[in-house]
């Protein structure tokens, strides 16, 4: 029986971690390693709700990257090589 526990146990355990890690690897932009548009949402309303909670400043700065997808693209085929390379 106590073995049954301890095995419960650690598969509770596992599935948790793997539960946090899916919701990592969910909230971030896999090219540029930010936050996605849904994490930065609820990032957004959890600051602008401590700001207005505690009375703090709260400022927000936004930078529109002008041919990101460009930009983005040519990384990528840039990893993809490198990784090609290391094959051969």
């Amino acid at each position: 029986m106590v073995q049954l526990c301890v095995t419960f146990g650690f598969i509770l355990m596992l599935d948790c971690r793997l539960i946090a890690d899916l919701q990592k690897i969910a909230s971030l932009d896999i090219l540029t390693g930010a936050l996605n548009r849904r994490r930065l949402d609820e990032e957004g309303n959890r600051l602008w709700a401590r700001s207005r909670r505690t009375g703090d400043v709260l400022a927000i700065m936004m930078i529109g990257v002008d041919h990101f997808i460009r930009l983005s693209v040519k990384a990528e085929l840039r990893r993809q090589t490198t990784s090609c390379e290391n094959i051969f």
